[in-house]
């Protein structure tokens, strides 16, 4: 099958203990579940190990991961993994209507290498102000690397060729500078953006240092407001943890308010939990959501220190208290579908 939730439930234990064999692509005509989640209804399954067989026909077997960027947990994942051809697939499936039974044994090496971003700039007539255009130039192994991203790095440099000229040839010099980029090392986590962002932002905290006047007049609070939410939604995804405000090197006030607007994105994760039944996952956002409540409790200072303190905390508060009515619902109703279950 396709390994989606409703197979899985469905499986009622037929697969602890035992390889499962699917298709990577989505089941036609229902909701598309990302390879990470069908990976994980498998392995709370009790699956041994999964054999994915690629979307492409012709014996195709290229390097694919199952981690989805937008969820950093799926970095590891809970059980081996190898994959095949769509046509060995196939086979696969025969045998195991046979009852036949397959050893899968995966080895894994990693290997730390230097790699380079390539940027080159059109300086614009404000300094240090760009646009920013970028995508990645790294692919991953065994693969020719024509849509991802080959095609993605040549409209970075094919535009940066196109709009050189074209200030050349008429003396433009643009008010706002342009900066291209191709990316390294994206493939392995978004090693790359991630770089550019934290080397960047750290060169503006530096120029700034020594200007007070400029640093805390607002010019920079709105992107680094938008940073340290980033941060902090991404750190708790990935490593479980809400980023203490003496580890991000920042305003105070704007981590208060990058913090709430954390609180907004783990909401939308809670909605998105109990949309797929996962209560558990949900009430884990919950958890960070109040914590990081109890941190605006603490503080009790002027609007004008805190830059709308009271705002955001009364925001945060309504949030917080219809995600736990939201959660509770989802409770209970999924407590009653089950006692109606075993009542049939």
């Amino acid at each position: 099958g396709y390994g989606t939730k409703r197979e899985a439930d469905d499986s009622k234990g037929n697969i602890k203990d035992k390889v499962a064999i699917i298709f990577r692509k989505h089941e036609p005509f229902t909701e598309q579940e990302t390879i990470s989640k069908r990976v994980e209804y498998i392995a709370k399954k009790g699956a041994a190990a999964i054999i994915i067989g690629d979307p492409k026909i012709g014996r195709r077997m290229e390097y694919s991961s199952v981690w989805d960027t937008r969820d950093p947990d799926s970095i590891n994942p809970p059980l081996p993994i190898i994959n095949t051809s769509h046509e060995h697939l196939l086979l696969l499936k025969k045998y195991a209507i046979l009852a036949l039974k397959a050893k899968i044994e995966v080895q894994t090496d990693f290997y730390e290498a230097t790699t380079s971003n390539v940027i080159t700039e059109i300086p614009g007539s404000i300094e240090d102000e760009f646009i920013v255009m970028c995508g990645h130039h790294d692919t991953v192994f065994d693969t020719p690397g024509g849509n991802d991203n080959t095609s993605g790095a040549i409209s970075v440099i094919e535009t940066a060729k196109s709009i050189k000229r074209t200030f050349d040839k008429f003396n433009i010099t643009p008010k706002i500078g342009i900066r291209f980029v191709t990316l390294s090392a994206e493939e392995q986590r978004l090693q790359g953006s991630f770089y550019h962002v934290n080397n960047n932002y750290k060169k503006l905290q530096a120029s700034l240092k020594d200007i007070p006047e400029l640093r805390f007049a607002g010019y920079v609070n709105d992107s680094e407001r938008e940073l340290i939410e980033a941060f902090l939604v991404y750190e708790f995804e990935k490593n479980n943890i809400l980023l203490e405000f003496s580890t991000m090197n920042v305003s105070a006030s704007n981590y208060i308010q990058g913090l709430g607007d954390a609180i907004g994105e783990w909401r939308r994760k809670v909605l998105d939990k109990l949309r797929k039944l996962e209560i558990e996952e949900g009430e884990k956002y919950l958890d960070v959501m109040e914590s990081s409540m109890e941190i605006f409790n603490e503080l009790d200072y002027p609007d004008a220190l805190t830059g709308g303190l009271r705002r955001y905390a009364d925001t945060a508060r309504a949030i917080i208290e219809r995600t736990r009515s939201d959660l509770t619902n989802a409770i209970v109703s999924e407590s009653l579908r089950k006692e109606l279950k075993n009542n049939e």
